[in-house]
């Protein structure tokens, strides 16, 4: 059949339940969403495609949220699809299809990155031998790569298999996997074998195995055995130093997702040194694996309620916390090296800091985002979603309208004196903007700081119903804040003005040479020209003709000046051409721009030329 983009005017409304991107870490791919056109009574048949492959979903399920949003279009109430099945390793574009004729078209995209999937195996038999040899027989698969050698591995030694293409799938429990494999090896074993498991090397490359066959004399083992078992080991290998006296309380709600949980528990324990800080892990209603494994981390402050939804937990956590800051973490991230100092040094720069966020990657590395904003009919934008993470315009120090709730840091008086996250969006979304709105009554700002990383599997720990809630609190938020949003810019001009984040006044250009590297005389006078420029209100671009040191471009960041290097050989009237119209303020140190300025007037800023700057 032929594929086609959706016309414009088409009238479909189409959407994933989650993220805006999607990372699936074992392979294994769980997708929602709805999908239903106005023009049509009946909801379209829907499939989505990754690369070459073809899945087909589980259509018109009941969606009594899209129902509630749409009240007026009766196929809305059963426009829900599903899929599940094992995704392409690596990066893809994944593509929502829909047909109402036969013919399909595409009408939602996100990019999906699929990660190395698990090897699945089972054994179905064991020979007892003489001489204490075993024979193992069973069938193995991977359902990414075919499988080049397979291996059964105890804790002395391992001894290769011989494969053969299974001819009888059927007689194997179906996991939609081709190909599938018999295996056999015969191994002389102490007896009992207390522990095995099979390892392959795919033709890929990559080494993959199964999970651990607990008794590999008992045949018919499971598919996932020893997955629990796997949880509570991994959990009773994180242990955290507690302190007494706290700097910072980080609080991480949580409620199930055991293994995101533990990832994240995990890179927190790694990356986080040098710092006083007291976890604070809680579990809001999640099922009794869950509270098994996390009962086992040494060195946390768990909380356990009745499930009342993610801002009730983070009130709760907030509650009980004894730091001077909270950082409220969501369980779906990962905190990389050294993260949190660079937060925590925004409130010794920036007296007027009120919340600090970091700068949130997506798993496969690519920007999502740097700082965000409300448009004035409470919609979001994420500043560089997407992008490059390394581009300059993403890499300093400003103001922002407000930062994801994912990872934000705020002093715990002023969190308490606000009363914590606003009851009234509960169970969770719009709560942290809502946060940022409070907090800037108060004459505090939001400050977006790039030399924190984190990463943030957005949507992984959401919960069904997302869009409902989303929808409810958005208008909740409206009705609160709508005097505060008529002042601010529609989306499209926040799009637009995305590299410069919140308007800090008029923007200043600083054009330099590089200093030579035997005369820094002119160094520091350049660096406390910077700091005037910004302290005068002005949103500040410095431009260098010339390699700049990576020292002093992170000292210029870090007091939040853009910076961009250019080669020797720019003509800085032409740079002004084509950047100026936004400048009310451009400096020139140590150079002499040509005259004229390729015809641009200089009517619309203030030039001032420093010689020995």
């Amino acid at each position: 059949m032929k594929t086609h983009n959706t016309p414009t005017g088409f009238n479909c409304h189409a959407g994933f339940d989650g993220s805006a991107s999607l990372y699936v870490a074992n392979g294994f791919l769980e997708l929602s969403g709805w999908c239903f056109v106005e023009s049509h009574p009946e909801p379209p048949s829907v499939r989505v495609v990754v690369g070459d492959q073809i899945f087909g979903c589980q259509n018109r399920l009941a969606r009594p949220d899209v129902a509630q949003a749409f009240p007026h279009l009766p196929q809305a109430a059963s426009c829900g699809f599903s899929l599940k099945s094992w995704c392409p390793a690596g990066f893809h574009e994944a593509d929502l299809q829909m047909s109402t004729n036969g013919t399909w078209s595409v009408v939602r995209s996100l990019p999906l990155c699929g990660g190395l999937a698990p090897l699945l195996a089972g054994i179905d038999e064991i020979k007892e031998g003489q001489h204490k040899c075993k024979e193992f027989t069973g069938w193995v698969s991977h359902p990414q790569f075919p499988i080049a050698n397979l291996w059964l591995e105890s804790e002395y030694e391992s001894l290769e298999c011989v494969l053969h293409t299974n001819q009888e799938a059927e007689a194997i429990p179906h996991f939609d996997t081709d190909p599938i494999y018999r295996f056999a090896c015969k191994q002389q074993l102490p007896y009992p074998v207390s522990c095995k498991r099979l390892v392959a090397r795919l033709e890929s490359g990559s080494l993959v195995s199964s999970h651990w066959l607990k008794d590999a004399t008992k045949p018919h083992v499971a598919l996932t055995p020893g997955r629990d078992s796997e949880d509570r080991r991994r959990a009773a290998r994180i242990r955290f130093k507690r302190s007494e006296n706290p700097t910072v309380s980080i609080i991480i709600p949580i409620y199930n997702n055991v293994g995101l949980t533990l990832s994240c528990l995990e890179a927190l324990k790694k990356n986080t040194i040098d710092h006083k800080c007291e976890v604070i892990v809680v579990d809001d209603g999640s099922d009794e694996h869950t509270n098994n494994c996390v009962a086992r981390i040494r060195g946390i402050r768990l909380l356990t309620q009745e499930n009342k939804g993610f801002l009730c937990a983070c009130n709760s956590g907030a509650g009980v916390a004894r730091g001077r800051y909270l950082l409220f973490l969501n369980n779906d991230t990962a905190v990389t090296s050294n993260w949190l100092a660079p937060l925590l040094r925004v409130f010794s720069q920036q007296a007027d800091a009120g919340i600090v966020g970091p700068k949130f990657l997506y798993p496969d590395g690519r920007l999502q985002e740097a700082g965000a904003s409300m448009c004035r009919d409470a919609f979001s934008h994420r500043y560089g979603q997407l992008g490059d993470p390394s581009e300059p315009q993403f890499n300093f120090l400003r103001e922002t309208n407000y930062v994801s709730g994912a990872c934000l840091l705020v002093p715990k008086a002023v969190f308490d004196g606000l009363g914590g996250f606003d009851p009234r969006f509960s169970p969770g979304y719009y709560e942290d903007v809502d946060l940022a709105f409070r907090i800037r009554e108060i004459g505090r700002k939001a400050y977006y700081q790039p030399d924190s990383v984190v990463l943030h599997h957005e949507g992984a720990s959401a919960q069904p119903g997302r869009l409902a809630k989303i929808l409810v609190n958005q208008k909740a938020f409206y009705n609160r804040w709508r005097r505060t949003l008529r002042l601010r810019p529609a989306l499209q001009t926040l799009i637009a003005a995305s590299a410069r984040g919140e308007s800090r006044g008029h923007r200043a250009l600083i054009i330099a040479r590089s200093h030579h590297k035997t005369d820094t005389s002119r160094l520091p006078r350049r660096l406390w020209l910077c700091r005037l420029v910004v302290d005068l209100g002005f949103f500040a671009t410095y431009v260098s003709i010339g390699k700049m040191s990576p020292s002093i471009v992170k000292f210029l960041q870090g007091i939040g000046v853009q910076c961009i290097e250019k080669s020797r050989t720019i003509d800085a009237s032409a740079f002004l051409a084509t950047e100026g119209e936004s400048f009310s303020l451009v400096i020139f140190c140590s150079i002499r721009p040509r005259s004229p300025l390729n015809g641009f007037s200089s009517e619309n800023w203030t030039v001032v030329r420093l010689s020995n700057v």
